[in-house]
């Protein structure tokens, strides 16, 4: 049989393990979370430069749209398409510049778009001041020349190109998030195993070793017990292990059989006491 001892080490190994298998799934698991932050930001930066595409091409189409409305009519209030897309230009273009600093290819696109959109205001500009002056055949020359519409079709080639780039980048990323979550759905499940496995485990161990620290080995022969690696008598066990100081006496059963003794062969009794 296995000594107290020797259980007792084998026990505390065991839960020690468990520990240290449950600190490993923990990291594990805070590792799988937190590429599953950067997975879900990268996802939400792809439609984030989405968003800020549609608002350039739109912006663009707005200005163009107010230009013209008020070449024809010389009324300001078609000028409100336009004077609403050169106050937000910038705006888009920094919300696409944030989406797409990470890749090189990309942040040289919007460096493109940047450029033909500054031009394309800058002629949208020209024709309405040419107007405003009183110049209309002038500012319509500027229009038939075709400039604008270049700069616009420049610009619609390049805004595709970036949102092609960035659906295929949505693609891998959503890719990514999914094997983040999966990662991170399974490490937390078995970082919940391993923390019930460990509770039931310690429940067990600690109930185990409250039943073994009751158990005392007794020699059949000689009623010793073994204590810390010797055999004791009774007296010595007791004094040894709870402190208890041991006097004799005569249970009144033992009284009882003295007695008979005493009766039936006299003076036993005596001889025993």
């Amino acid at each position: 049989m296995m000594p107290l001892s020797s259980r007792r080490r084998v026990f505390n190994i065991a839960a020690a393990l468990i520990v240290l298998s449950a600190g490993a799934l923990s990291l594990i698991a805070i590792s799988s979370h937190q590429l599953l932050d950067q997975s879900l930001g990268l996802v939400t930066r792809s439609g984030e430069a989405n968003t800020a595409i549609s608002g350039l091409l739109e912006n663009m189409i707005d200005a163009e749209t107010g230009q013209r409305g008020y070449l024809l009519t010389r009324r300001k209030e078609y000028l409100e398409p336009y004077s609403r897309a050169v106050a937000f230009a910038a705006l888009h273009l920094h919300e696409l510049q944030e989406a797409v600093a990470d890749d090189s290819l990309q942040w040289a696109r919007r460096a493109d778009i940047a450029r033909l959109q500054h031009a394309k205001f800058a002629i949208l500009a020209t024709t309405i001041a040419l107007t405003d002056r009183g110049l209309p055949d002038s500012a319509l020359r500027i229009v038939m020349s075709g400039a604008g519409k270049q700069l616009m079709d420049s610009a619609r080639v390049v805004l595709a190109g970036i949102r092609t780039a960035e659906n295929q980048r949505l693609v891998s990323r959503q890719a990514q998030l999914v094997s983040a979550l999966d990662r991170a759905f399974f490490a937390t499940m078995a970082l919940c195993v391993m923390v019930i496995v460990f509770g039931i485990t310690t429940a067990v161990l600690q109930r185990r070793s409250e039943r073994l620290g009751r158990l005392v080995t007794v020699c059949a022969w000689s009623r010793t017990i073994h204590f810390k690696g010797e055999w004791l008598t009774l007296e010595e066990y007791l004094a040894r292990r709870f402190n208890v100081n041991v006097t004799t006496g005569i249970s009144p059963q033992q009284l009882d059989v003295l007695m008979k003794d005493e009766i039936l062969q006299p003076g036993a009794a005596q001889s025993t006491l």
